[in-house]
């Protein structure tokens, strides 16, 4: 049996500013999926994990790469967002220390350049999404890569 979950977030800041949505969950699977977001930005981090958490999913933020690797190795993650300029380690470092524990990882950044975009896939990453994004972009990016890890439990 699915139930409709309707939430709304608001909040200004910068590009962000509304946003409403729709999704549908299985009330029969307990297991939620858990996600990191490693984001420098604590406004954006905590609009990411509001998103998130609104969506059905257990979500964490770390707001440099080194308390994001230290809550990898903390912690048994289905999927990291993960932010490129952060200071400590950059995201391109912390991409090394997590390939090859095999969890998924998406790219969320402002750098939108093609060789930026060609590194992070080829280093392992799932997907890459550019700041500004639409928070239902991001949603479905991360509902796409959980259901091809078989972690998948959403229905858009």
């Amino acid at each position: 049996m699915a139930k409709n979950i309707t939430f709304c977030i608001q909040l200004r800041y910068k590009h962000l500013v509304y946003y409403k949505s729709s999704y549908m969950v299985k009330e029969e699977e307990a297991e939620v999926n858990r996600i990191l977001v490693v984001e420098d930005e604590a406004a954006i981090a905590e609009l990411i994990q509001l998103s998130l958490t609104g969506a059905g999913y257990a979500c964490e933020y770390a707001l440099d790469g080194r308390s994001g690797a230290d809550r990898i190795e903390e912690g048994d993650f289905d999927l990291i967002l993960l932010d490129i300029m952060l200071p400590e380690f950059d995201g391109f470092e912390l991409m090394e220390y997590i390939a090859p524990l095999h969890i998924p990882v998406i790219f969320v950044t402002a750098r939108d350049s093609v060789q930026d975009k060609v590194k992070g896939l080829r280093m392992g990453a799932d997907d890459y999404l550019v700041k500004p994004f639409e928070i239902d972009e991001l949603l479905a990016r991360v509902e796409s890569v959980l259901r091809r890890y078989h972690k998948g439990q959403r229905i858009l």
